[in-house]
């Protein structure tokens, strides 16, 4: 075996030191470059999720925005249709009252005709002289006016009575109608998403 000499050993330490250095290099350059690798992939991590935060967010603000305008229609619904229902409770009022009106017309027609039909039995049955003639033609005349102004009376409250049943039915249709569509509005907020 050949010696090993001081300048042998002193080439084994230059050549170990050089090595030592070489790989202390290289493993400082590998772990810059897994550190740079491992920084990319959590920057890209963090990117995604807060592009997936921001469509999060404009999705939540699209559908609060969707649910607040359910609710205000559902809400003018209803204001419409206790609107309606009013409106149709007044007329079906008005077309009672419309009825009872009618009805003492007609009662109070009938009594009239009963009356001047009396009268003029009366009057047949009588001799009287002219003071009689007189007062029966008087009384005839009366009659005869209280007649023509109930029978005058008579068709505008019968137009009007046409007129507050048909409102009453269109409020009624109406009504209908706008429960119909609470009804909807209702079912389509029970379907929305809750966020």
């Amino acid at each position: 075996m050949p010696e090993l000499t001081v300048i042998h050993i002193v080439l084994l330490a230059i050549l170990t030191a050089v090595g030592a250095v070489a790989g202390w290099v290289l493993r400082g350059n590998r772990a810059e470059l897994e550190k740079t690798a491992v920084s990319t992939g959590w920057q890209e991590q963090i990117d995604a999720q807060r592009k997936e935060h921001d469509r999060l967010l404009d999705q939540n603000k699209s559908l609060m925005e969707q649910v607040s305008q359910y609710q205000a229609s559902n809400t003018d619904a209803k204001n419409r249709a206790k609107e309606l229902s009013s409106a149709l409770q007044e007329a079906f009022e008005r077309r009672d009252e419309l009825q009872r009106e009618i009805k003492d017309i007609r009662s109070n027609l009938e009594v009239t005709l009963s009356e001047r039909d009396r009268l003029r039995s009366d009057i047949d049955s009588r001799d009287g002289g002219e003071d009689l003639l007189r007062q029966r033609d008087e009384l005839i005349a009366k009659l005869t006016q209280e007649l023509e102004n109930c029978q005058n009376r008579l068709p505008p409250l019968i137009e009007r009575f046409r007129v507050r049943n048909e409102e009453a039915e269109r409020f009624e249709a109406e009504l209908g109608e706008a429960r119909e569509r609470i009804s909807e509005l209702e079912a389509e907020l029970a379907e929305a998403p809750e966020n």
